[in-house]
């Protein structure tokens, strides 16, 4: 295969990123979105601090476009149990990598929840969310058309970047983040609703006139999300329930706006489930889900199949999420009296 070919392709997907990174117009930033959004729980809605009376751990590893040169992807890991009788708390990390670390953000944060009953076996749950996020640009990364010869390429002879005049520098800051949520539900159904960024925290602004701060800000990120819970089946100590959960989840985060509908049937220890994602401006990817359950571990892998303009020739997007419910270890059997099952 020509070597050169392979350059000018590596150039054009490297050129792509830039022109979403960098522009003279402002940024609008916009948080990373997890296909299985319910193994990422505090990351969707604080409330959900406290899902388990035992420790319970979560952890998703996200790769979009795996066909690009350029890297893009996010990992997350949360753990929060009950405390008490109607409080919870927890803490996660998530970092999220695009074009193989070009722009960076990593974000620690702690949870916290409180439900109150409000009548028979509906209950009312609220959550908090604080926590420090940590963001980079690496100019190191990219490449500009004046720092390419045309013979060796981006690099000298002796294997050095060659030099550019465009006025773009690496930069990096850190900036408080703070969220809040509630769910309302019973054994049969739940509707959640949750808002992050509520500081809109200001971040730098990158621009190929150079770089300063001049009020380029995080938008509030607005999540809806309802689901309902048909048991086929009762779990004990020694099984699973058997169910249907369909669920919806609609995301507002200044422009960009997302809808995602699916279900999934678990039946003793397996999961399969669908789901359509949709933009509003275009049909984005249709979803499949498989999951199994043994003991404390469960394990979900699931595939995008991308149906936008941008094609499936990028190779779709793959994510592995990981549930470790250490409920087992009290003896007591735990009855919840909700809809959640999805979730631990």
């Amino acid at each position: 295969m020509d070597k050169s070919l392979d350059f000018w392709k590596v150039f054009r997907l490297n050129l792509w990123f830039l022109l979403f990174i960098v522009s003279n117009l402002s940024l609008f930033g916009q948080d990373p979105v997890f296909t299985q959004y319910f193994n990422a729980q505090l990351y969707l809605n604080p409330a959900f601090a406290g899902n388990t009376i035992g420790p319970h751990i979560q952890a998703g590893y996200r790769h979009q476009w795996p066909l690009l040169p350029t890297l893009y992807t996010t990992f997350h890991i949360s753990y929060d149990q009950s405390v008490k009788e109607r409080a919870g708390m927890g803490m996660s990390i998530l970092n999220d990598n695009a074009g193989l670390g070009t722009l960076q953000n990593t974000g620690v944060l702690g949870y916290y929840s409180y439900k109150i009953r409000i009548k028979n076996d509906i209950y009312i749950k609220g959550g908090i969310n604080v926590g420090i996020n940590y963001l980079s640009f690496n100019a190191d990364k990219l490449t500009f058309g004046d720092g390419i010869d045309p013979n060796n390429g981006p690099l000298s002879a002796g294997g050095t970047p060659l030099p550019t005049a465009e006025n773009i520098i690496s930069t990096a800051e850190k900036y408080l983040s703070i969220g809040s949520g509630f769910l309302l539900y019973n054994p049969r159904y739940y509707i959640g609703l949750s808002a992050h960024n509520l500081n809109s925290p200001e971040i730098f602004q990158v621009s190929t006139s150079g770089l300063g701060n001049s009020g380029s800000m995080i938008p509030i990120r607005w999540n809806f999300h309802a689901g309902y819970q048909h048991n086929f089946v009762e779990g004990n100590k020694t099984s699973f329930p058997s169910f249907l959960s369909p669920s919806i989840l609609y995301i507002d985060q200044g422009r960009f706006k997302q809808l995602n509908i699916g279900a999934i049937l678990s039946v003793n220890s397996f999961q399969i489930g669908g789901f359509y994602r949709h933009t509003f401006k275009n049909s984005d990817a249709v979803i499949g889900l498989v999951g199994f359950q043994k003991h404390f571990l469960k394990i979900t892998y699931s595939f995008d199949y991308t149906v936008s303009d941008l094609s499936i020739s990028q190779g779709g997007s793959h994510e592995l999420g990981l549930n470790f419910n250490f409920d087992y270890l009290y003896p007591k059997k735990t009855n919840y009296n909700d809809c959640f099952q999805i979730f631990r």
